[in-house]
């Protein structure tokens, strides 16, 4: 045991011991003439199995500790499962409780979005510096879709004005007044009382027309809150689209009858007062609204014009306005005009 470095233990469980055991004792039952006496035949045997009994009971008791620890471990499953059982939804029950939870997601949800759109809301109240990203009809989009109208719609139709034999200047002049007519039409119509005539209709709304005749006039002043104003100018500019049918037949009817005469009834022409209307509505809804410039300035300045034909000192007549983001803003779309050297 010593020279193979065993403890007591796994000396009497080696097959070592046990083999020279056995073997001891064979050969001294063979051997009579050996000089070992029976007794020690009988210790040596006592002893294996004594030893054999202790090895037995050693297995034993690690049996015995390992049924205890399963039975413990097999308890606290059961314990588990019978408190899983206490707090366990019966699925007749789970229906219910997951569109209680539906609702109350739904509704938080609602309640962020609101939230989050009265937030922005006041952010962009008049502040051009802040865009909408996510809006198509943004002052840049609008920049952009004003210089293809010019570059589109607006050559189609000088070339159905030429057609008829008009002059170059005045085919030129009669397409610019054309835009700026339409934007002074959507201005009127997006400014001219606008708040006093959205409190009229919320108070008035049930009333007919013979009771609304017989009042008295309308006070002049609005008594809407700022905050109820911006909400309902961010409303305007959300429907403004749907809200151009007629917006279009009033300003088409302020237009007179020329627009009813050749070539103003061409396909090219009417594509171009359609644009001009849609684009013009869609400027002045805006918070602050888009401005349209078509003045004549003295001297051509490249910042504000691109040239029509020609460029020189002094501009001798606009061709396309000029779009600012707001009032004294950034330019937003250059305009064009015809340069022009001075008299000598």
């Amino acid at each position: 045991r010593r020279v193979h470095g065993l403890d007591t233990v796994e000396w009497r469980k080696s097959s070592f011991f046990r083999m020279l055991t056995y073997k001891s004792v064979l050969d001294l039952f063979r051997f009579e003439a050996s000089s070992i006496s029976i007794s020690l035949i009988c210790y040596l045997y006592s002893l294996y199995y004594i030893l054999s009994v202790e090895d037995k009971d050693t297995e034993l008791t690690r049996m015995k500790k390992q049924i205890a620890l399963d039975k413990q471990e097999k308890e606290q499953i059961i314990k588990s499962l019978y408190d899983i059982q206490c707090s366990h939804v019966p699925l007749s029950d789970m229906a219910h409780w997951k569109e209680l939870y539906d609702q109350e997601r739904k509704a938080k949800d609602e309640a962020l979005t609101r939230l989050s759109a009265m937030a922005s809301s006041q952010l962009r109240d008049n502040n051009p510096n802040i865009a909408d990203l996510s809006d198509m009809n943004r002052p840049t989009k609008l920049g952009e879709r004003l210089s293809e109208l010019y570059d589109n719609q607006w050559t189609d139709a000088f070339d159905e004005f030429d057609k008829c034999g008009n002059k170059e200047l005045d085919t030129i002049q009669r397409l610019l007044n054309i835009l700026i007519k339409i934007y002074g039409e959507c201005k009127r119509w997006s400014t001219n009382n606008y708040f006093i005539n959205v409190q009229r209709c919320i108070e008035q709304s049930n009333m007919n027309s013979s009771v609304t005749s017989s009042q008295p006039e309308y006070e002049s002043e609005t008594v809407l809150p700022k905050q109820l104003q911006q909400q309902i100018k961010e409303f305007r500019k959300s429907r403004a689209l749907k809200a151009l049918p007629y917006i279009r037949e009033a300003i088409v009817s302020s237009l007179g009858s020329v627009t009813r005469d050749p070539p103003y009834t061409t396909t090219a022409v009417r594509s171009y007062i359609s644009e001009c209307l849609e684009l013009c509505w869609l400027m002045v809804v805006q918070d602050p609204p888009l401005v349209l410039v078509a003045d004549k300035p003295p001297t051509f300045d490249t910042k504000l014009f691109k040239e029509y034909t020609q460029r020189g000192q002094y501009v001798e007549f606009m061709v396309w306005p000029t779009l600012y983001l707001h009032e004294g803003g950034s330019i937003l779309c250059k305009g064009v005009a015809q340069g022009c050297k001075p008299a000598k």
